[in-house]
């Protein structure tokens, strides 16, 4: 998995950093597993894409 994250209660805050190539697969399953926590409503989040080397999206757009 491209996507680290941690909890910081004190703080208030998510850490996600994502690494390598992320996929719409792997976003959602973050979103998923991490926001619908009921101890993380209202908290901020702070995301390091730094190290992504490519996002892979599904297109809409025909292949030719």
């Amino acid at each position: 998995m491209s996507i680290r994250y941690s909890i910081d209660q004190a703080l208030r805050l998510v850490r996600m950093e994502c690494h390598g190539i992320l996929g719409v697969d792997e976003i959602f399953d973050y979103q998923h597993s991490v926001w619908s926590r009921p101890e993380v409503f209202g908290f901020n989040e702070l995301v390091d894409l730094s190290a992504i080397e490519r996002i892979d999206l599904p297109s809409s757009a025909p292949v030719r």
